[in-house]
């Protein structure tokens, strides 16, 4: 886990659960983006970011000055898949 220095006492805690899939994460960015903005604002509410996300896609973030923490977590089930045809192949794919 990554932390920067900690809001203040009375901030709101978000933790935005990142998809799977290298491009769903892709495609979520903007709302960190946005939270991050949010909070940056004159007036804004004071929010601590933490996003969740897979070892894979977790180098990818490392660093990112729009979070306060990155959680690496697991999630269980497989993601390959096996065609009616025999082959194996990934979800979302024809054989």
């Amino acid at each position: 886990m990554t932390r920067r220095s900690r809001p203040a006492a009375r901030s709101r805690r978000i933790l935005v659960v990142a998809p799977n899939w290298l491009g769903d994460v892709v495609m979520a960015t903007p709302l960190l983006d946005w939270l991050d903005a949010v909070r940056r604002a004159d007036g804004g509410p004071a929010l601590e970011i933490a996003l969740s996300v897979r070892a894979a896609w977790a180098p990818l973030l490392a660093g990112d000055r729009r979070l306060d923490a990155l959680l690496v977590t697991e999630r269980p089930g497989r993601h390959d898949v096996e065609f009616a045809g025999g082959g194996a192949g990934h979800a979302g794919l024809g054989a």
